[in-house]
């Protein structure tokens, strides 16, 4: 079904790795506010690296009660 979530992850990254069948995806990434999205198509013998970098005014760390990492997600919809 195109358009039909194939994975989400609310506390995804710093590195999250991803393996996936061949077929065409958007790749949504969020951290602090910020979306970016990816398309991409992927043929059975294709590997693909998918980058998402933020430009931040300040590194914020994790607290240890998971706030920092809250704040990522991670859809990929086919």
């Amino acid at each position: 079904m195109r358009g039909a979530p194939y994975l989400q992850l609310s506390n995804a990254g710093p590195l999250t790795y991803v393996r996936l069948p061949a077929g065409k995806y958007r790749i949504n990434a969020r951290f602090h506010g910020k979306s970016e999205t990816h398309e991409v198509t992927l043929d059975r013998d294709t590997c693909r690296d998918v980058y998402f970098r933020w430009k931040t005014t300040g590194q914020r760390r994790a607290t240890g009660d998971g706030s920092a990492a809250a704040s990522r997600s991670l859809n990929i919809t086919e």
